[in-house]
């Protein structure tokens, strides 16, 4: 399956950048105008980043670009021709046309102006320019943690696709693997980290590699929260006991700190997991760490645990990655409104897939390809992460509808992963195996 993706990131990254030979007619502009350009469109009240692909033969230009709408929904596919003045563009996005834009390029700087969804744009940009040193590894150590997940925090590092970083995280209370106050409460992240080359409209990958609670106790509220049960079922949590648990990584075990005597032998097996892994959200927004969507977020998801990898929408430059909130085990929907909460020695991987996203997080392990649907609702939380899977495996496999309904009619497992914070998370998921059945696309 992996395998399949790379092949498919390659040729999808040979198109978008691929460049004709030039013509005794117009070499010069061919080598000025084709390639990747990083652009900003400013729309009067709010300015937008993107990649903007082009192609030139002859005087016909075709190109792509990143979305250039607030939401960061709608990329957009750009046709037009080469004049004396510089270059005319028709741009369509999803089989309409949305607008025009005129643009000039110069000595490597790209100025141009248009209409994009009725409104007046401004551009400006220059040469994408891919990062010239190899991978590296990092040791961050945080002094700084945020309880907002924006792009108006400086990044705490550059990174470059296949940069490897180390750090951690503190607990949801802020505390760090002390058990010391190290930042306000409210699932503070460590971050943020921008990824260079990563714009609107990319995904931006992140491959969790290792996890390691850095300290003996987690806690957990004692009582299940309030949008798990029915409205008429009473609660009272017995006083005598904490809400903390003890961490025996040596044993792989949690117990109970004040047992009853019934649980005195009860214990789990650890499974680190970090709640919180987002990106910058779309328009500028500012979010509190408790929330989630299509930017990731507080996903409170079991399987965001070492050996995953992580796919996220990009709406900002750089991505600006925070995560959080770890978890030295949760059950599924996080029903007393927390897990074990605690804190985190975290390792993790970065990349980028240029120029596509499903427009919501998704994500694989060694087994299964799961598709994460946020809503207001369970059901809109249902529809959104069925859809995104039906979605996938049409852009994936170029499955028609009759073989999406066969494939998910058949084998399709869904999972409540959130249910207690300000919206509902629910993950659509498909064995490998289920997948690996499937005729591979002929040349």
């Amino acid at each position: 399956m992996r395998r399949m993706l790379a092949v498919g990131m390659a040729i999808a990254l040979l198109a978008l950048s691929w460049t004709p030979a030039p013509t005794s007619a117009a070499p010069a502009a061919q080598a000025v105008v084709s390639g990747a350009w990083r652009i900003r469109a400013d729309q009067g009240d709010a300015a937008i980043s993107s990649t903007l692909e082009l192609r030139i033969s002859g005087d016909t230009v075709e190109g792509s670009s990143g979305p250039l709408d607030t939401l960061g929904a709608y990329p957009l596919k750009l046709h037009g021709a080469r004049s004396p003045t510089g270059l005319h563009l028709v741009a369509v996005s999803e089989g309409e046309t949305v607008g025009a834009l005129d643009l000039s390029i110069k000595d490597n700087v790209l100025t141009g102006s248009g209409r994009l969804f009725g409104t007046p744009v401004i551009l400006s940009g220059a040469r994408a320019v891919p990062a010239d040193r190899p991978p590296a590894t990092y040791d961050f150590d945080p002094t700084q943690f945020h309880v907002l997940t924006s792009n108006a925090p400086a990044p705490v590092l550059h990174l470059v696709p296949g940069d490897t970083v180390r750090t951690r995280t503190v607990d949801n209370y802020g505390r760090d693997e002390k058990g010391a106050p190290a930042a306000m409460p409210g699932n503070p992240g460590t971050g943020p980290f921008y990824v260079d080359g990563a714009m609107p409209g990319d995904t931006l990958v992140v491959h969790i590699l290792k996890l390691t609670p850095n300290r003996a106790t987690a806690r957990m509220a004692r009582s299940l929260a309030g949008t798990a049960i029915e409205p008429g079922y009473t609660q009272k949590p017995d006083p005598r006991r904490t809400d903390t648990w003890l961490l025996e990584p040596q044993n792989g075990i949690a117990r109970i700190e004040t047992p009853s005597p019934r649980l005195k032998d009860f214990k789990v097996a650890l499974r680190p997991m970090l709640g919180v892994v987002g990106v910058a959200p779309p328009a500028g927004a500012s979010v509190s760490n408790s929330d989630l969507g299509e930017w990731g977020g507080n996903l409170d998801f079991p399987e965001m645990r070492q050996g995953v990898t992580l796919y996220l929408p990009v709406f900002q430059p750089g991505g600006m990655l925070f995560m959080g909130d770890a978890h030295a085990r949760q059950g599924d929907g996080e029903v007393t409104g927390q897990g074990l909460e605690t804190s985190m020695a975290v390792e993790f991987q970065v990349g980028v897939i240029k120029g596509e996203n499903l427009g919501q997080p998704w994500s694989e392990n060694a087994d299964d390809i799961m598709v994460s649907g946020v809503g207001g609702s369970l059901n809109d939380a249902l529809q959104r992460a069925t859809t995104g899977l039906a979605k996938w495996l049409k852009t994936r496999y170029q499955l028609d509808d009759t073989d999406v309904a066969a494939v998910l009619g058949s084998s399709l497992e869904l999972q409540i992963a959130e249910v207690v914070d300000p919206k509902y998370h629910v993950v659509a998921r498909l064995k490998k195996q289920t997948l690996s059945q499937i005729a591979p696309i002929k040349p």
